[in-house]
């Protein structure tokens, strides 16, 4: 007999050491009712004493792992916890070179970071327009993707309350650390999709030698740290997500905040907003580890990739399930060979029966008693009905075989953003982890400066010991008078020794200003970012120009960012066509122009993947600049003849022209008068729109709600047909 890691006795036959260092436990033959397809595997698990003892290797798995990475990205946490020491200015106390000296705090990293972040979040998440767009393709028509864009964009805003909030920590973690995580799932008791920011003691992966995958896909397992209340985990239980948590609350009594995992960066930041942690608490809740790796199923051969979240003080599964979906551009191909297999079936059918018809008529043509006429007549049909065997589809190799099943892929619900690529490591590297020396420099000058000072502002005074003062503390100040005793008045001025120490050294400050000038040039950050004034005789010119150079390279920081956010909205999607209704009809506000439309949205929209575009403008250009390129494409239009002008610019490009030019003044609130939204132009495949044919205005072409609308009326110089009635739209029953 042998014993697994758990104790258990188990013969050798049902012990299974795998290539990793774990175990597989296999008792029994796979089961054949294993739903698969259930949210929740626990409960079926636990109805057997089999069940029960694979979920006690799981937990042990689970926990083991978890704790293995914890270690790893312990120097990883001690950095952060130091540096975010050093962005609040909330520093050790220091003893050198005396007692209370100086512990200065130049805030070279938060401001720096706030320049950054502040500028970066009001590009990328207006207040009055889209976050993004999605992009109409082959497989995308222009209808969908103005349901999605409008869907999406009102779900961010309102589904989502917190939605910028976890944007704005994703953002702060970003600029000052490096890396930002993301991790998107539905919460089904509020019925909403959620996007959560996770720090560095929230979620954790193994040591990698690298990852690139913005989903984090290349990485072998991942986890994250989940607390939930107790009303939390008895409505989760009813929803079927969580199974077996009287167990948690029969051996926790008292639920607590210790996770049993040392926290560097907590304990930081709870001193600097004066809490502290209780031990155990009412308001405490249970903490979790959800795991999302890959393991064999109890019974089955294959690692397969799941979800397990594990109680680690009891070692309970409370939810085990499969993270895998079909794929969306397999199942088109699944769907296009079962057609084919389909046709193929019906077509081999006829054949089938026209083959035996004509069997039929052999038959009965070789019988003797068959009259000249008749055989005349079935010779003729015989003729009539020869048939040649179909073809079967390309994919078919073998005789009656069928389309293979659509391909499984797993589910990657975490988003990884990288400020600064690091070709040497793992992890990105951000703004504040490459300006922390220079802050600690900044700090260490501002320091001595300082100390220096105080010394050149006090006096030391040097006396023998044969020189008696008066009981009592010496107190330099106007008008007092102390007695000494020992020397003559003669000798006073021998008996005693000024000590006056040296100015500051204004140098030190010299040293300070080339750190803080340093740091911009490393952040990108220069003063002029935040409104500060240029140098004593900079011009405009030259004030536009470090501007623009400091925006160039933030363009890229931007660019990294929006493909995280990409990630993000793709995971909103895949929820979305998982969780929406067959069919809902909501009434939406259209940012663009703040009126409210309805629209129908379903899971089939969500089926297939799309592109989407943000309309951040990552170039960072100012608002005058912003507003001359506006009127430079009105004064495009205007520089033509009316009728040329009518011919090459349709009308949902004179709309968008004039949006455009509001908008760069800030004028949002007066989109809205310009009427609805045509449509874009309407092309045959391979075909462009002919000279002087107006635009297609039909209705299935405009934008889900009231119409498309006519175009805009014209404007001072502004070509463009007369305003028409807007076609009604009904909403489908």
């Amino acid at each position: 007999m042998a014993s697994d890691d758990y104790g258990n006795e188990k013969t050798e036959s049902e012990v299974e050491r795998n290539d990793d260092g774990s175990v597989t436990v296999k008792l029994v033959p796979p089961p054949e009712d294993l739903p698969e397809e259930a949210i929740n595997l626990v409960p079926h698990y636990i109805t057997s004493k089999e069940g029960q003892e694979f979920l006690k290797g799981l937990a042990k798995k689970v926990v083991e792992d978890v704790t293995e990475d914890w270690d790893s990205m312990e120097p990883y946490r001690q950095r952060r916890a130091e540096r975010a020491k050093l962005r609040t200015g909330s520093l050790d106390k220091k003893s050198f070179p005396f007692e209370d000296c100086a512990n200065a705090h130049i805030p070279v990293m938060l401001e720096r970071e706030l320049r950054l972040v502040h500028r970066l979040y009001a590009e990328m998440f207006p207040d009055q327009d889209m976050v993004f767009t999605a992009i109409p393709s082959s497989r995308m028509s222009q209808e969908r993707a103005d349901t999605v864009t409008l869907h999406q964009n009102w779900q961010i805003r309102k589904e989502i309350p917190d939605f910028l909030r976890q944007n704005r920590r994703c953002l702060h973690e970003y600029i000052a650390n490096g890396d930002c995580v993301m991790h998107s799932y539905r919460d089904i008791a509020g019925k909403r999709n959620r996007h959560e920011h996770l720090n560095c003691e929230e979620f954790g992966w193994p040591y990698t030698w690298k990852t690139t995958a913005v989903d984090f896909s290349d990485v072998p397992r991942k986890w994250r740290i989940v607390r939930k209340f107790k009303h939390e985990l008895k409505r989760l239980e009813a929803d079927g997500l969580y199974a077996d948590i009287e167990r948690i609350f029969d051996k926790n009594k008292v639920a607590s905040f210790d996770d049993g995992l040392e926290q560097k960066v907590r304990p930081v930041m709870d001193k600097l907003e004066g809490r502290e942690k209780p031990a155990a608490s009412k308001a405490a809740p249970y903490v979790f580890f959800e795991y999302h790796g890959w393991c064999k199923l109890y019974g089955q051969e294959e690692e397969r990739p799941v979800v397990v979240t594990v109680e680690p003080k009891t070692m309970t599964v409370v939810a085990l399930t499969l993270r895998e979906e079909p794929d969306w551009k397999d199942r088109a191909r699944f769907e296009r060979e079962m057609k084919e297999w389909e046709s193929f079936n019906q077509a081999t059918q006829m054949f089938q029966q026209v083959q035996a018809q004509e069997q039929a008529v052999r038959d009965r043509l070789a019988q003797p008693d068959v009259p000249p006429e008749e055989a005349a007549e079935l010779e003729g049909t015989l003729g009539q009905q020869a048939m040649m065997p179909p073809e079967p589809p390309s994919w078919m190799k073998v005789p009656g075989e069928q389309p293979k099943p659509v391909r499984m892929v797993p589910i990657e619900p975490f988003s990884h953003g990288v400020c600064i690529e690091n070709p040497d490591g793992s992890a990105g590297l951000g703004i504040g982890l490459l300006l922390e020396e220079f802050n600690k420099a900044a700090n260490t000058w501002a320091s001595q400066f300082s100390d220096a000072a105080t010394l050149a502002n006090v006096v030391t005074i040097i006396k023998p010991e044969s020189v008696k003062m008066e009981t009592g503390e010496l107190q330099l100040s106007p008008g007092k008078i102390h007695n000494v005793r020992g020397v003559s008045s003669e000798q006073l001025d021998k008996a005693f020794k000024v000590v006056q120490f040296p100015p500051a050294n204004p140098q030190l400050l010299d040293m300070v200003r080339l750190a803080l000038e340093s740091a911009d040039g490393v952040s990108s950050a220069p003063d002029v970012l935040s409104g500060e004034p240029g140098k004593a005789n900079e011009t405009f010119r030259g004030i536009a120009t470090r501007v623009e150079q400091a925006t160039k390279q933030l363009t890229v920081l931007a660019q990294n960012y929006l493909e995280f956010l990409g990630q993000v909205m793709r995971n909103n999607a895949r929820l979305n066509a998982v969780f929406l209704e067959d069919y809902e009809i909501l009434d939406v506000i259209d940012p663009r122009t703040m009126e409210t439309q309805p629209i129908t949205v379903g899971r089939e929209m969500y089926a297939e993947d799309f592109e989407i575009a943000f309309t951040a403008d990552t170039r960072f250009a100012s608002k005058a600049q912003r507003i001359s390129e506006a009127d430079q494409l009105l004064g495009m239009m205007q520089a033509l003849p009316p009728p040329i002008a009518m011919q090459m610019f349709p009308p949902s490009f004179i709309y968008e022209a004039i949006v455009k030019s509001l908008k760069a003044r800030g004028f949002h609130d007066m989109v809205r008068f310009l009427g609805p939204r045509p449509p874009p132009p309407q092309q045959m495949p391979g075909m462009g729109m002919q000279p002087g044919m107006p635009p297609s205005m039909s209705p299935s072409m405009s934008p889900p709600g009231p119409g498309g609308g006519p175009p805009p009326p014209e404007g001072p110089g502004v070509p463009g047909p007369a305003p028409q009635p807007a076609p009604e739209q009904v909403p489908p029953s």
